[in-house]
């Protein structure tokens, strides 16, 4: 592969070779099988290469994959490397995360796919952010996909109020003690809680799973309950 060739032996010309490699990847990316063929090329050039500009490759990609349904298992495999790239800035991680988190709220088999990708970043890169604007900013999108499930959990008035994969990238998140996201999520959380207690006459495991993690938890529950 030529991708492979530039990244032996560095020459003037390999800016330009890249950008059109960059280019042909993005023409054919609803082909599965050279998608992947190309993610495994770009990944061992830029992880021999640290000194290529990353935006060159993944502000394409990552818009590409953020508008497509097409994604694939190459694609959150890619996600999972690219995240210990030393060159990925917040900005690149907000665009993940958007991405990942537009995956978790529809039904399908990438959900779980998502959700490793996810654990990686509030794992590995999340607590490693020193800049308070840039915390602030990944709290704020956390903040509101959840608000966001809980909304359609709450409006729902079907059986489907028991959407379990719908609210996992939720639980996932609150898992991780992000003290903002938790705070402001809350209220909505125990909405959610009461609303599937007086249905159902029982807990939502995922739900209480979340709820664990405040520290008023028995209060909480008692306050359901009695509700």
């Amino acid at each position: 592969m030529l991708i492979t060739k530039i990244s032996k032996s560095y020459n003037q010309y390999a800016p330009g070779i890249l950008k059109c490699l960059v280019s042909l990847f993005i023409d054919m990316y609803d082909d599965v099988i050279r998608r992947e063929i190309f993610l495994i090329n770009f990944e061992n050039f830029l992880n021999e290469q640290k000194q290529v500009p990353l935006d060159i490759f993944f502000d394409p990609y990552i818009n590409k994959i953020k508008t497509s349904n097409g994604y694939n298992l190459c694609d959150f495999n890619f996600l999972l490397k690219i995240i210990d790239h030393p060159r990925l800035g917040v900005k690149d991680i907000i665009n993940i995360i958007n991405f990942l988190l537009n995956v978790s709220i529809k039904k399908n088999v990438f959900n779980r796919c998502a959700i490793f990708v996810m654990e990686k970043i509030l794992n590995e890169f999340y607590p490693n952010i020193k800049d308070q604007d840039q915390i602030k900013s990944i709290s704020t999108i956390l903040i509101a996909h959840i608000n966001q499930v809980l909304d359609i959990c709450l409006l729902n008035e079907n059986e489907d109020i028991n959407n379990e994969y719908l609210l996992e990238m939720s639980y996932i998140i609150i898992q991780y003690n992000i003290e903002e996201v938790k705070l402001a999520v809350k209220d909505k959380i125990k909405e959610f809680a009461k609303k599937y207690y007086n249905k159902y006459g029982t807990h939502s495991e995922i739900c209480l799973g979340m709820l664990k993690k405040f520290e008023d938890f028995s209060n909480i529950l008692n306050e359901i309950e009695k509700n």
